[in-house]
C-alpha cells in the first residue's frame, strides 16, 4: 500500500506538467526581444503590463524599461541570450517599473569581429523574477 502511495506521489511530482506550472509559480520568466515581442512565457506575462527597448547606441547597448502590475520587493534578473549584453544598471521607477541598462562585456573591436550589425539582428533577452 506505502509503496502504491509513494509511486503515485513520484509519478505526479515529475510530471512534465505539474513542474511547468511550479517553475511558473516559483520562479516566473520570459524571453522577449529587441523589438519589445515575448517569445516565450513562463509565467512572467501574468505580472508585465509592458516592456520599452530603446537602443543605446553611444554605449552599444540597450535601456529595458519594464512596468509590472504589481510591486516587486526584489530586483528582476535581466541576461542577454544570444548577446554579450549584461545590466550595468538597474533601477527601481515609479509605478512598478524597472530600468535595466544592458551594456556589453565585451570591447567594441571584439564586438566588430563578431559581425555587429545591430540594425540587421534582433536580441533576445530572459527575465527572471524573483518573490
Amino acid at each position: 500500500m506505502w509503496f502504491n502511495i509513494r509511486s503515485a506521489a513520484r509519478d505526479a511530482v515529475t510530471e512534465d506538467k505539474f513542474l511547468g506550472e511550479l517553475a511558473a509559480q516559483v520562479r516566473p520568466s520570459c524571453i522577449f526581444d529587441s523589438k519589445e515581442a515575448v517569445l516565450a512565457d513562463f509565467g512572467a506575462n501574468d505580472l508585465i503590463e509592458s516592456i520599452k527597448v530603446k537602443e543605446a547606441p553611444q554605449i552599444y547597448g540597450f535601456e529595458i524599461t519594464i512596468r509590472f502590475k504589481k510591486h516587486l520587493a526584489n530586483e528582476p534578473i535581466i541576461n542577454g541570450l544570444n548577446v554579450n549584453l549584461y545590466p550595468e544598471s538597474v533601477t527601481r521607477g515609479s509605478m512598478n517599473t524597472w530600468t535595466f541598462v544592458m551594456t556589453p562585456a565585451s570591447t567594441l573591436p571584439s564586438l566588430l569581429a563578431d559581425g555587429y550589425e545591430r540594425e540587421k539582428r534582433i536580441y533576445k533577452f530572459k527575465l527572471e523574477i524573483l518573490h
